[in-house]
């Protein structure tokens, strides 16, 4: 007699994940925004079992497992970067699948994805005088005076956007705004003083604030 053997070879998912590189970047004392990568099964059609770690403390990724047949999970990677100085920082998020009804480890299991953040010094807004003192003949003219502004943070110096305001009518300005890094901008400051009688004089000011 003959028996008719019929034997099936179950293949394995292959496991896949994208992208293999996440960057970031936020300011100092603020958490990065989130971002998301993709896992899923691969070519084969068998369902994979996947689970997620990261060696970082300041990574959390939701959710940490889940199964795909070929379709694309998506995963929320969350940044709680507040407590992290200045610089570049680095982190690992692992993979891992298996075949969910053998056990047996996915193909290309595990992968891993670099996660590169970059957090920028906080903002200094820095003037290169604290006060102008003018004085002028009344019914004459009061000369022209000017004071710079710049981002005074720590490297690496990254950009800054300000605005100028007055508070008094008989003062001008030439910039009412602007962006700074480790440049300077200078400001120049003018006098109306039609508006001021004699003793009248008195600074109240043009400020230059960080927005």
């Amino acid at each position: 007699a003959t028996v008719q053997v019929l034997v099936r070879v179950r293949g394995v998912p292959r496991e896949a994940m994208d992208p293999v590189v996440l960057t970031n970047s936020v300011m100092e004392g603020h958490d990065a925004e989130n971002k998301s990568f993709e896992v899923w099964g691969g070519e084969s059609g068998w369902e994979m079992r996947w689970a997620v770690v990261d060696d970082v403390p300041w990574l959390v990724v939701s959710p940490t497992n889940g199964s795909s047949t070929g379709e694309h999970d998506t995963n929320t990677v969350r940044f709680s970067t507040a407590g992290l100085g200045a610089g570049t920082h680095f982190g690992v998020i692992t993979v891992s699948g298996w075949d969910s009804a053998s056990g047996v480890w996915a193909s290309g299991s595990p992968t891993q994805m670099e996660v590169i953040l970059t957090v920028n010094p906080l903002a200094v807004l820095q003037g290169s005088v604290e006060s102008l003192a003018q004085r002028a003949v009344k019914g004459g003219t009061a000369e022209e005076q000017s004071f710079e502004v710049w981002n005074a943070s720590d490297e690496p110096v990254g950009e800054l956007d300000y605005t100028v305001s007055c508070d008094a009518s008989w003062l001008g300005v030439d910039v009412t705004s602007g962006t700074v890094g480790n440049e300077r901008d200078l400001i120049r400051v003018s006098y109306d003083l039609t508006p001021l009688g004699a003793g009248q004089a008195g600074w109240r000011g043009a400020r230059a604030g960080a927005v």
